[in-house]
């Protein structure tokens, strides 16, 4: 250890890097290509709020929406800005089963009545299976569209913000214990492209977290 890394110094950069970066960084130590993303007191400090927040209707948000019916879960979060931060407002998650994928009619009555009661939304999504969804949202309810393309880039991107938002408590979410697993549960994978979020494979739920930052 040099001399200017005291032990502040190394507490410090600790809590700001992600475990592998901190042990390739700090310690000059060889690490796999993935590593833990987000730990539980990390997420339980930014779980300020004792419930979903009431809202002003008129009130702007962001309605994130990764889907898909049959391998993984369809995901819907609800968020808007405060101050520096990004609130969690409402999310909701449809899960398929054998047999039983997940019911695109039902994510869109939700996403319908999101639009009733937050007429201000935005919705961003990602286009790979969700794009006819959207479109007849946008063409019949007249709900803003934004697509969010998972590219290498984006997703490098994305990571890092939803870190930086936990690392400096930016982020504020209400309890759930099945959002706590699945951010505890993720890791993260970083190579020349850049770094994404994968998910552990012994994770059963699938639940998804990328939209809470797209």
């Amino acid at each position: 250890m040099h001399h200017w890394q005291s032990d502040k110094w190394l507490l410090e950069m600790r809590r700001e890097l992600p475990a592998n970066d901190y042990v390739r960084k700090i310690e000059n130590r060889f690490t796999s290509s993935s590593s833990d993303f987000i730990s539980g007191e990390q997420w339980d400090q930014c779980t300020t709020l004792l419930a979903p927040p009431r809202c002003h209707p008129n009130m702007p948000v962001f309605i994130g929406l990764d889907g898909s019916t049959k391998r993984d879960s369809t995901a819907i979060v609800v968020v808007n800005g405060e101050g520096n931060a990004v609130r969690l407002v409402d999310h909701k998650i449809f899960v398929p089963s054998p047999g039983h994928p997940v019911d695109l009619e039902a994510v869109e009555q939700t996403l319908i009545e999101l639009k009733k009661k937050y007429p201000n939304c935005t919705l961003v999504y990602d286009p790979h299976q969700m794009a006819l969804l959207a479109q007849r949202l946008r063409n019949h309810f007249g709900i803003r569209t934004d697509e969010f393309v998972q590219s290498l880039t984006n997703l490098s991107a994305m990571t890092q913000n939803l870190y930086d938002l936990v690392r400096y408590q930016r982020l504020i979410v209400y309890p759930d214990q099945k959002l706590r697993t699945a951010i505890t549960r993720c890791f993260v994978t970083e190579n020349s492209a850049g770094q994404r979020i994968i998910k552990n494979r012994e994770q059963t739920d699938h639940v998804d977290m990328s939209n809470l930052v797209k």
